[in-house]
């Protein structure tokens, strides 16, 4: 049994990888997956940003698609919005929902852009 069979996952991450872009942040990674409610989502860990309450940065799942050629595409969006210049990056990062069957929606988890140091 490997370690995301539980969850029903298929195949490693570079088989169900659609793209991941690393920065010196984080990284945006967009990919197949089996526990979303859209069987393809992009996600984003940047520590510019963090939950208010909880003052820590994590991984947020930043859209969904129904299929990898829209994954593709919004992966090459959210690498753009992403890797843009500071004043132009959004205020807030929210989870789109996508996660353990649409139940991380609920929780409405927006991550904010901190402050420059």
């Amino acid at each position: 049994m490997g370690l995301f069979d539980f969850m029903g996952m298929q195949g490693t991450y570079e088989e169900r990888r659609v793209g991941r872009t690393n920065t010196e942040w984080g990284f945006i990674s967009t990919a197949f997956v089996t526990d979303g409610v859209k069987p393809y989502e992009t996600a984003v860990a940047d520590s510019r940003y963090a939950d208010p309450e909880r003052g820590e940065s994590s991984m947020v799942i930043v859209e969904n698609y129904d299929t990898r050629e829209e994954a593709d595409k919004g992966h090459t969006k959210w690498c753009q919005t992403i890797l843009a210049d500071r004043d132009k990056l959004p205020l807030e990062l929210v989870d789109c929902g996508n996660g353990l069957g649409g139940i991380t929606g609920l929780l409405g988890i927006k991550y904010q852009l901190l402050p420059e140091l």
